[in-house]
């Protein structure tokens, strides 16, 4: 490897395995953020690796350390969200949304947004944001 202490590398590799081999995504994640420890979306990668092999409490806990440490990412709260429902907790999840209309400061955020409200729609067959819903 060239640059041995470049994360983007590594974040290159999550991203071509996020297509199936998780284990793989996930080595590589935790690479990043061993390399990159002031990268938000380093721990989104990482989060979203736990998530997909099976570990939601170490999802959550590496989104948790991302906060605590003021590591902001625009996708921080869409792995939260997922990460709640899949742990069945509706009333993270609708935390996450209320946080996140409270700052639509970003396109990335306000995409994070309309995913997070089609995703409840198709839980519930109803959306929570009028402006989305059709007739």
């Amino acid at each position: 490897m060239p640059y041995p202490r470049d994360e983007e590398p590594q974040a290159g590799l999550w991203t071509l395995h996020v297509h199936g081999d998780y284990e793989r995504a996930h080595v590589a994640a935790l690479q990043a953020l061993k390399l990159n420890t002031a990268s938000g979306n380093n721990y989104v990668n990482l989060a979203y690796s736990y998530q997909w092999i099976g570990q939601i409490d170490q999802a959550k806990t590496t989104t948790q350390k991302s906060r605590a440490h003021n590591l902001d990412s625009p996708w921080l709260p869409l792995v939260l969200y997922n990460v709640n429902f899949l742990a069945h907790d509706a009333a993270a999840m609708e935390q996450e949304v209320t946080n996140l209309t409270y700052d639509l400061s970003s396109r990335a955020k306000r995409g994070i947004w309309v995913f997070a409200c089609w995703s409840d729609t198709d839980r519930t067959g109803k959306n929570p944001d009028p402006s989305l819903r059709s007739g």
